[in-house]
């Protein structure tokens, strides 16, 4: 048997032999050396490490900010990229020409060794089924009847936080609010997703739950050069040969593969059963996220019902993309608000002044507060794309060539790879407003911002991404960010401390706040906490 060196070596000369032999028959392919762009930092890191790297969002508004909202970027071994904030080209790109741009293979492989086989990690044929049967249990009225759930478990946030945490403490304390909120919202997304109590907040949460808390920074975390390079280096390499990697010993992998067994297991456990209840003719199986999969699924014929390893695969792909993500928006906006006193007081006055019962969703301050936060903190930063054949990309506004010239479309060949940037595109000033790199969530009221394109599903923004990609299960996220935010505003006064202002935003494949010079210890996020009424 090959030693791993041995295999690892193989596969690197593999991949030199590869792109010699693409760079011969490129040679009269259409070109991106006319774009303009920054010169790499290195022949085998090129731009990837200021990109995936770098203190979020500092290199992708210098990019926005020096070479419009079309740049070239170089990949290790010399390699042509494109990144992108133009509304146009994400539109044509996410929307419009979706069959033409898919995940990159590296991507769906991450992906899937991130959360399964399910939704996030497919393509084509098997994406359009799985969505089909997911999205119908995140609807309008499916979400809405999830609310009574979610509330019942931020109510419980709020107790378990006065009783345990903060119980007898008059001054406040300096919390993890990521880490308080987690657990909270982990009891929350169980119910809300397969009707299944992880019991976080009471400590006695298993395995899974305990994988489940900072998951992005366990799996992933701040990428170091050598894995910023294989990022780089997958792209060459056919998905089948990439579970190589699975054989390397990284602890984050591991980390991942544990996690999404854990997962797998219990789905798998939850699915039976409730697929047994529908069978028997059972009609009060629940309004969970899961159970209505199940029932759905058990109706469905021919090509649109899914394998039992495809129901199985959405338990973890739901988890892993919505739990974590959710969490760490409304640790920022908490972040947020502790950076900004009288924002939050405001809110809490407008919360404090509605009924008991009254519709969040017409309360203007709380809803200009999620949006803010959602375009300012932009939790996924990039999107990743490939085209599979050569195609012209439109461009909003011109950019200018390296000869000088304006060009307002761009010729793009099969096989580039583009960054999406999601968090340049919510902070572009002709849209959001001169200030757009400044948090006011006011913005949301006052007539600055200038609607154009539509792009994402929520508010024009792409925080909840584009297009039949875009998050299936936004309105859901929007539903617990505004249940659990108006329990602790109304609950809790949130202070900056010396490392709140230290926080820094690190991309881990998500934005994890990270306070500075510790980044060691994972993603943090330390506020001052205070009991309404005490001190």
């Amino acid at each position: 048997m090959f030693s791993l060196s041995i295999s690892a070596a193989l596969l690197f000369a593999t991949t030199v032999l590869y792109l010699l032999i693409r760079k011969l028959r490129s040679a009269n392919r259409p070109s991106l050396a006319h774009i303009r762009g920054p010169a790499p930092e290195s022949f085998l890191l090129g731009n990837l490490r200021q990109l995936l790297r770098a203190t979020l969002p500092h290199t992708d508004l210098h990019l926005l900010n020096t070479y419009g909202s079309l740049a070239r970027v170089r990949a290790p071994l010399g390699e042509n990229r494109l990144w992108t904030a133009d509304p146009s080209a994400i539109h044509h790109i996410l929307s419009k020409s979706r069959d033409v741009w898919i995940k990159p293979h590296e991507a769906r492989w991450a992906l899937i060794a991130a959360s399964g086989s399910g939704l996030t990690g497919v393509e084509g044929e098997d994406h359009r089924r799985q969505r089909r049967a997911v999205s119908r249990a995140f609807g309008v009225s499916e979400v809405r009847a999830l609310g009574d759930g979610l509330r019942e478990r931020a109510e419980k946030l709020v107790t378990h936080i006065i009783e345990g945490d903060l119980n007898g403490v008059l001054e406040g304390e300096e919390m993890d609010v990521s880490q308080m909120v987690g657990k909270g919202m982990l009891d929350a997304v169980g119910h809300a997703f397969s009707g299944y109590d992880f019991h976080a907040l009471e400590g006695g949460q298993d395995d899974l739950a305990e994988s489940l808390h900072g998951f992005m920074a366990k799996g992933f975390g701040r990428p170091n050069s050598f894995k910023i390079f294989m990022h780089g280096l997958m792209a060459h390499i056919p998905m089948p040969l990439l579970d190589v990697l699975h054989y390397t010993p990284d602890p984050g992998l591991a980390f991942l593969r544990r996690t999404v067994g854990l997962c797998n297991v219990l789905s798998r456990k939850l699915i039976t059963e409730k697929t047994k209840r529908v069978e028997n003719g059972d009609e009060k199986l629940g309004t969970d996220v899961l159970s209505l999969i199940v029932k759905a699924n058990v109706q469905e014929t021919g090509r649109w019902r899914l394998g039992d390893q495809e129901l199985v695969s959405q338990f973890a792909s739901l988890i892993a993309a919505g739990h974590e993500t959710t969490v760490t928006t409304l640790s920022w906006v908490l972040y947020e608000l502790a950076l900004h006193e009288d924002v939050q007081r405001e809110l809490r006055a407008e919360l404090e002044a509605a009924s008991p019962d009254a519709d969040l969703n017409n309360l203007l301050l709380l809803n200009a507060i999620i949006r803010e936060t959602a375009r300012f903190d932009t939790v996924v930063p990039h999107i990743f794309r490939v085209s599979t054949q050569d195609d012209i990309v439109p461009l909003s506004e011109p950019i200018r060539t390296t000869t000088g010239e304006e060009i307002s479309e761009v010729l793009v060949p099969k096989g580039t790879r583009v960054f999406v940037s999601s968090i340049s595109y919510n902070r572009r000033k002709d849209i959001w407003g001169a200030d757009a790199d400044t948090w006011r969530p006011s913005r949301w009221m006052d007539g600055t911002i200038a609607v154009k394109d539509s792009i994402g599903p929520y508010e024009n923004l792409m925080s909840f991404g584009a297009g039949h990609r875009a998050c299936v299960g936004w309105r859901y996220a929007i539903a617990e960010l505004q249940i659990f935010l108006s329990a602790l505003i109304r609950a809790f006064e949130f202070r900056a401390t010396a490392r709140t202002k230290a926080v820094r935003r690190e991309n881990c494949l998500v934005m994890l706040p990270m306070v500075e010079g510790e980044e060691d210890k994972g993603n943090r996020m330390p506020v001052e906490v205070r009991v309404i009424g005490k001190a």
